[in-house]
């Protein structure tokens, strides 16, 4: 989903620069900057990583679990060290927040959230794909439109412009957060039958994701590693 949208950008902020954005950049100071060189790095540095993982979770998933578990830890530090650091450096965006900003900037990710999570639960998908179809629809590239508003607008309307940019980045992380805290204190704190039974029924369906059909006997499909695999989580189930 992020490929495609990456891709997709390529395509649609100029149609949006050129149909809507033709209402905000009127008169001759405006001159309309398209970054393709910027999107096209930002496509090379997402399918390579991304072709990278996939292929080792398809040839080595063990070493898949393994480099997971390895990174996550890695991840909330650079996260943490980006925002910090990131507000820090721009604090003077922040000095510019109105009330309709702030609102505007949560209103993005978070109605991307709910409408991401809304189709796809009416789409009978799997809870795990509900939750990765939320966030890839709620989260949006903020590198791009900033660096579209500081070329196309003048001084000092691209640092104005920005601003809203900067709300919406700022509260996308909240309803994760959120939920991540939610998941954690029910792991720790409510254990009881339901939860459990709740988490065998949705490993079931990412077994059946990866190829088991599960009619009192398993039919799995895949090489003999797969089917190890496959087995050590029926087993733990």
């Amino acid at each position: 989903m992020t490929l495609i949208s990456t891709v997709a950008s390529l395509g649609m902020i100029p149609l949006w620069l050129f149909t809507l954005g033709q209402l905000y950049l009127q008169g001759p100071d405006y001159k309309i900057v398209i970054p393709y060189q910027n999107i096209l790095i930002s496509l090379v540095s997402i399918m390579v990583p991304v072709s990278v993982g996939v292929a080792i979770r398809y040839k080595k998933p063990e070493l898949a679990k393994k480099i997971g578990k390895l990174i996550k830890p890695i991840m909330v530090i650079i996260i943490l060290c980006i925002f910090s650091f990131g507000i820090y450096a721009n604090l003077y965006i922040f000095q510019m927040f109105t009330p309709k900003t702030l609102a505007a900037g949560a209103m993005l990710p978070w109605v991307g959230f709910t409408l991401g999570a809304a189709v796809a639960a009416i789409l009978r998908q799997p809870r795990y794909r509900i939750i990765t179809i939320a966030i890839e629809t709620g989260i949006q590239n903020i590198g791009v439109p900033m660096l579209v508003l500081k070329f196309t607008l003048p001084p000092p309307l691209g640092d104005l412009g920005i601003v809203a940019v900067a709300a919406a980045a700022t509260f996308t992380p909240l309803p994760l957060w959120i939920g991540i805290a939610v998941m954690a204190i029910k792991k720790r704190c409510c254990k009881d039958e339901k939860y459990e039974q709740a988490k065998q029924e949705e490993e079931m369906e990412n077994l059946k994701s990866d190829g088991v059909v599960l009619n009192g006997n398993s039919n799995v499909k895949g090489s003999g590693q797969d089917k190890e695999v496959v087995s050590d989580k029926l087993s733990a189930i």
